[in-house]
C-alpha cells in the first residue's frame, strides 16, 4: 500500500519498471502470436486487432 500511495494509485515499482521497458519486434510478434493461438483454443474466433494496433505494426514507408 505504501507503493502506491507513493506513487499516486500505482505503485512505484511498475512505474519504473515501464519506463525502463523495452520490447524488441520479435518479442511483440511472439506474444501476438501466442495470444492468437489461445483465444482460438478458448473459443474466441472473431478477435482482430484495432485500427491503431494494425497501423503500429505496419511499415512506416
Amino acid at each position: 500500500m505504501a507503493q502506491v500511495q507513493k506513487g499516486y494509485g500505482y505503485p512505484v515499482a511498475l512505474a519504473e519498471a515501464r519506463n525502463q521497458l523495452v520490447v524488441t519486434g520479435s518479442d511483440r510478434h511472439r506474444f501476438f502470436t501466442l495470444l492468437g493461438k489461445k483465444t482460438i483454443e478458448v473459443g474466441l474466433r472473431n478477435v482482430s486487432t484495432s485500427y491503431k494496433e494494425a497501423r503500429k505494426r505496419g511499415s512506416i514507408a
